[in-house]
């Protein structure tokens, strides 16, 4: 009797087990959209033609997502890209390893953690992400940067290694990576020329006004890098900070220009200059913390101007219609060097600015050395062009002109990486690339808007 009721109980579990659905043994993969990739709270996805980055989460997790969802384009551009142009430039590989490791002992901890998370997951050492972001830094110097060796070799600072920060740096006797990729993993964009001045360029900024609705407006064009990709726009939202939106290249933990959610937008072209160290920030890198921790542009020239910098830049910064206090709307520059810095204000009569590679403070100037290579020209050709063009268009300015003048000027030069506008009111951007590759001014520029984030804390103090 016993034996038939257990029969029946063991049936009817049995019975329950098969209609019941099972439980799964992992979380279910995120459903993949049609040209996007997902990793984590990270995408990848190409929106209007453009490549977007969509980061998200502590530093950590947004370095594990670049580095999963751009791995092989990462290994590429330091194989193809970062190691032979250096290597070019007199810039051997002890020497870089002495060099990563002081560059690394500046950085700010929330960069370090993202710098980590990217090398984790791409498959390369912390010391490869730190010499990518260096890069523009030491093209510029080039093997200039080899006389600053008295100075810094002998340091018990510097040889002291890093092997007391578990995961930051490779120690002595491990090398950068070799054997990487030669070949660019495709689809993927890549400038055709070798890029004299890479990262360089010229911004302009005009308020008030200047412009059609007196609102600000940034615009500008950047040179290429040797051999590498065109750029990729990244939009970030930590989980302590503000959102941001900018562009940079695969790896790269910094901005070279961008905006965020409070209307701030700050851009950087690299300027060559005597006045530089290993033991500092990568100017970009200050500009990614600027955006994340700013909610005016005095706050963001703050941040650039007291923190130890590699070497030199010329910045515009911009606060549009959203600052918190009243009168926050316009634009300021600044020429920085490593220790060196000033505050660019225009005119009483004007509401422009425009910056190049070209110091124009006197002490910035002499540091930059003499003015004959020439790149240095046809700065002043641009910067002479420019500035006749915002005087001729004072007050009628706006994004249509300015993207025609970009489209203009990207055409006549070789070297164009990138074409951009920002309009900080509407938290909106127009990327575009130069004629001959896609997209291109003349195939119009790619919008993208970048929304506030109100379900997270402010940023950090």
């Amino acid at each position: 009797m016993i034996g038939d009721l257990l029969k029946r109980l063991l049936a009817i579990v049995a019975l329950a087990l098969l209609l019941v659905p099972p439980l799964p043994l992992r979380a279910p993969l995120p459903a993949q959209a049609p040209g996007e990739l997902r990793a984590g709270r990270g995408s990848l996805r190409a929106e209007g033609g453009r490549i977007v980055l969509h980061l998200a989460g502590t530093p950590y997790e947004m370095g594990y997502q670049q580095g999963a969802l751009l791995g092989p384009q990462i290994r590429w551009l330091l194989g193809h890209a970062v190691y032979p142009s250096l290597l070019e430039k007199g810039l051997d590989g002890p020497w870089l390893i002495q060099a990563t490791r002081l560059a690394a002992e500046q950085w700010p901890a929330p960069l370090w953690e993202e710098a980590r998370g990217i090398a984790d997951s791409a498959g390369v050492a912390p010391a490869d992400i730190v010499l990518l972001n260096l890069w523009p830094d030491l093209l510029l110097g080039g093997a200039g940067w080899k006389q600053l060796d008295d100075n810094w070799r002998r340091s018990r600072r510097v040889n002291r290694t890093l092997a007391d920060r578990p995961g930051l740096l490779v120690p002595a006797e491990v090398r950068l990576q070799r054997g990487l990729p030669a070949l660019a993993p495709g689809p993927w964009p890549t400038s055709g020329q070798a890029g004299r001045r890479p990262g360089s360029g010229f911004w302009l900024a005009a308020w008030n006004d200047a412009t059609a609705d007196r609102r600000p407006l940034l615009a500008g064009l950047l040179e290429a890098y040797p051999a590498g990709p065109h750029p990729l726009l990244v939009e970030r939202r930590p989980e302590r900070g503000l959102a941001s939106l900018g562009v940079a290249l695969p790896g790269w933990v910094g901005l070279t220009a961008g905006l965020n959610e409070a209307q701030v937008a700050v851009l950087a072209t690299m300027a060559p200059t005597r006045d530089r160290q290993l033991a500092g920030v990568p100017v970009p890198l200050l500009v990614r913390m600027a955006l994340e921790r700013s909610r005016e542009s005095e706050q963001a020239l703050r941040r650039l101007v007291r923190s130890p910098r590699v070497g030199g830049a010329q910045v515009l910064i911009a606060s549009g219609a959203g600052g918190e206090r009243e009168g926050a709307e316009g634009a300021v520059g600044v020429e920085l060097s490593a220790r060196l810095f000033r505050v660019l204000e225009p005119e009483p009569t004007e509401t422009w600015l425009m910056t190049t590679p070209l110091p124009l403070s006197p002490e910035l100037a002499e540091l930059a050395g003499p003015r004959t290579a020439p790149w240095q020209e046809a700065q002043r050709v641009a910067l002479d062009r420019v500035a006749a063009w915002l005087r001729l268009n004072r007050g009628f300015i706006d994004q249509e002109k300015s993207l025609a003048l970009l489209t203009e000027m990207g055409g006549v030069s070789g070297e164009t990486w990138v074409a951009l506008v920002v309009q900080p009111s509407e938290g909106r951007l127009w990327i575009a690339q130069p004629a001959g590759t896609m997209p291109a001014p003349a195939a119009g520029f790619t919008s993208l808007e970048l929304t506030a984030d109100t379900s997270k804390p402010g940023p950090p103090d």
